[in-house]
Order: C-alpha cells, then sequence, then structure tokens
C-alpha cells in the first residue's frame, strides 16, 4: 500500500497510535476503519448533499448561488427579481 501523510494533530496522531497497538492493527488499517464505519453511519447525509450539489449544477445560476450560500432557491429569486 502506498504511503501518504495525513495531517493531524499531536493529540489525533497519539489516540491513532494508541487505538492501533489496543486493537493489534496498523495505525493505516485502523484510519481506514474509523472512515469506512464513518461514512457508513453518515451514508444518508452525504448523499444528500451530492444530491443537493448536483440539482445546484443541473439548475440555474440561482440553484448555485443557492447552493453555495446554503440558502433556498427561493430566497435567491426573492432577491434577485424586481
Amino acid at each position: 500500500m502506498a504511503e501518504n501523510a495525513l495531517k493531524v494533530s499531536r493529540e489525533t496522531k497519539e489516540r491513532v497510535r494508541l487505538g492501533a497497538a489496543i486493537l493489534a492493527c496498523t495505525q493505516g488499517e485502523l484510519i481506514d476503519r474509523a472512515i469506512a464505519e464513518y461514512l457508513e453511519h453518515h451514508a444518508e447525509d452525504l448523499q444528500s448533499r451530492v444530491e443537493s450539489a448536483r440539482r445546484a449544477l443541473l439548475g440555474t445560476d440561482a440553484d448555485v448561488i443557492a447552493y453555495l450560500l446554503d440558502v433556498d432557491s427561493d430566497e435567491i429569486a426573492r432577491v434577485t427579481e424586481p
């Protein structure tokens, strides 16, 4: 497996080191497991955000602006329409 640097705080690095030692795995394996679990646990929220981004990209300029500002596109329309 390729080795890539991951910049985290000293406290997080120590928690990863200790967690890996306790679970008898490598630090990389612990990170892999943690990320997989996190993504599985948050799958619904992630899917919702991807869908929102997709709608914005396929929509109007107002849809894109609304997405970037994290507001409803009706709010943008209300402000921009004469």
